[in-house]
């Protein structure tokens, strides 16, 4: 497959990863502060009242953090874009040992 075509598959998956950690994060920060979450983070992102449980704070996980996907994938995927191959990235091709 060529890097041009994998570069935005990539990027998806980067998203995805990005946004899945915000919601699971959020269920952390939900159960340590669930205060919080009503006095600020439900009327921030307006969320509906049936959704103001764990359901609203793996929302909110997901809208606040699917974007950094794009921020940290990338540089990352441009860096990959000008490496010759996948063996580049393996330590036992290192000149350095």
């Amino acid at each position: 497959m060529s890097k041009a075509v994998l570069f935005p598959v990539l990027l998806v998956a980067g998203c995805l990863i990005a946004g899945l950690y915000g919601a699971l994060h959020d269920q952390i920060s939900y159960t340590v502060s669930p205060d919080y979450y009503y006095a600020f983070k439900f009327h921030q992102f307006q969320i509906p009242d049936g959704l103001r449980n764990r359901v609203g704070a793996s929302i909110i996980g997901w809208e606040a953090s699917w974007w950094m996907g794009l921020f940290v994938g990338v540089p990352v995927l441009l860096v990959g874009l000008i490496m010759p191959d996948w063996k580049t990235y393996l330590p036992m091709n290192s000149s350095v040992r």
